[in-house]
């Protein structure tokens, strides 16, 4: 109603608007199934109103209106980075035992790098198998190719082992890789051997989707990543 000035009649129907469930409440927020407006009927009282042409005001204002959207998106962008350090800086101080150096790169990636001495570099060419696990900031297990981990996190299931998936996966060593773009940028910074615990911010992981139902948007997460070895071709 805010948009076309008061409302006159059908109150309930804009209360079980505002009720409607949101995706994520005070950040991005958006209705988790979409609103949809069927019918809107608008009533001119005056001169002004019976003489406003809707047409010409929309398309005088609608190049405005995408600048300030476009202001606003890259606002919030600039926010979510601000956020990203302040929680990378709590990873470091979390992981302060894991043994590796530190690396930061200008993404807002962050890695502790546990490098094995004298470990191939792969090339471009080349395919690596990887084994990895996945968490939340909290600590909370999502996903890994590892039985011991799985066991050790009670997500361990036979089925999964039958169907092969504690086992390491492969990928190109190289910006073709499917991968998130956290993931994918840590993976290209080790070679064959190394370990790493990777703090991956939300705009470099699931981004404002998610991945449903395991990661909400906006996510943080963090990897424990090791490239096993080079795939014979």
């Amino acid at each position: 109603h805010a948009v076309f000035g008061e409302l006159v009649k059908g109150q309930d129907v804009q209360d079980s608007i505002s009720n409607v469930k949101t995706i994520q409440p005070g950040r991005l927020d958006k209705p988790e199934q979409d609103v949809i407006i069927k019918e809107i009927n608008i009533i001119r009282k005056g001169k002004d109103a019976k003489a406003f042409d809707a047409a010409k005001v929309f398309t005088e204002q609608e190049p405005k209106l995408a600048e300030r959207r476009e202001e606003f998106l890259n606002q919030l962008k600039e926010k979510e980075k601000e956020d990203a350090k302040f929680a990378a800086e709590t990873f470091l101080e979390k992981n302060k035992d894991y043994q590796g150096e530190v690396k930061r790169f200008d993404t807002g990636l962050v890695m502790i790098l546990n490098a094995k001495e004298g470990g191939e570099k792969p090339s471009s060419s080349d395919k690596v198998a990887i084994e990895c696990a996945g968490y939340f900031e909290n600590g909370g297990l999502f996903y890994t190719n590892i039985k011991s981990v799985a066991e050790a996190n009670n997500m361990y299931s036979e089925e999964s082992e039958n169907q092969g998936a504690y086992e390491p996966f492969t990928m190109p060593y190289n910006m073709t890789a499917t991968l998130v773009p956290g993931f994918r940028e840590a993976m290209l910074n080790m070679n064959v051997g190394d370990k790493a615990r990777v703090f991956i911010p939300s705009y470099l992981g699931y981004g404002d989707q998610g991945r449903k139902p395991m990661i909400p948007p906006h996510t943080n997460l963090v990897f424990d990543i090791e490239i096993i070895e080079i795939v014979k071709k």
